[in-house]
């Protein structure tokens, strides 16, 4: 399963529970949890950092506090990351939530901006589709980086982050295992098996419910073993 899916493990006995606050997300605060909490990344050169981390729905990425401004990761130096109880698996060069795992696979969350609903000419305000798509690129471009302007600042961030729209969200499950990540349907699994009949034979007799995480490591364990 390789290094970036062992660490997963490890992560796991590194913090203590934290609870994490609720927050909608916003075009003004594009982030999974409503504060930056406190975390460690495990980085592919650094080894592990602990720090004040959130995850940036635009595109998946990693964001932290350092010195009051709002920084990010790229996402090929993170491996995975847990921010309070909740650990975030690099797949593809995307920070996807693990929702339940085994020691031959996981089974991850993509949450992505509906940027079509986001834009749409009917959407909240009366604004045009242009207006929107500015308003949530401008959200989101250039929080973190080498770019040190007074947007960046997190606690303005923090003190805007309810002036923005709601960003609407699109969720999906994958598997991971060595490697891939298939699409938690029967038909992507049926695309992805190496021997067809196999997968067949075993979805026969281990009836699957597609959106149920841990219904569908099974087949991600059989998969395992096919690869």
């Amino acid at each position: 399963m390789g290094i970036k899916t062992i660490i997963v493990s490890a992560l796991a006995t590194v913090l203590a529970v934290i609870p994490l606050s609720a927050q909608t997300p916003t075009t003004t605060w594009p982030y999974i949890y409503g504060e930056f909490t406190d975390g460690v990344v495990y980085l592919a050169k650094k080894g592990q950092k602990e720090g004040k981390f959130n995850i940036c729905l635009d595109g998946c990425v990693l964001h932290f506090i350092d010195k009051d401004l709002v920084k990010s990761h790229s996402s090929a130096e993170v491996l995975s990351v847990q921010i309070g109880k909740d650990i975030y698996q690099n797949v593809g060069g995307k920070l996807l939530k693990v929702i339940d795992k085994s020691d031959k696979c996981l089974i991850v969350q993509e949450n992505e901006i509906d940027f079509a609903t986001l834009n749409s000419a009917e959407s909240a305000y009366g604004s045009s589709s242009t207006t929107l798509g500015n308003m949530s690129l401008s959200s989101a471009e250039g929080i973190g980086g080498s770019n040190t302007s007074a947007s960046l600042n997190h606690m303005e961030l923090k003190h805007n982050r309810d002036a923005g729209k709601e960003l609407p969200l699109i969720v999906r499950n994958y598997i991971f295992v060595k490697g891939r990540k298939i699409f938690c349907t029967k038909k992507d699994v049926m695309d992805i098996a190496p021997d067809k009949n196999l997968m067949k034979q075993f979805l026969k007799e281990n009836p699957v419910k597609w959106k149920e995480a841990h219904s569908v490591l099974a087949v991600g364990d059989f998969l395992y073993g096919q690869f």
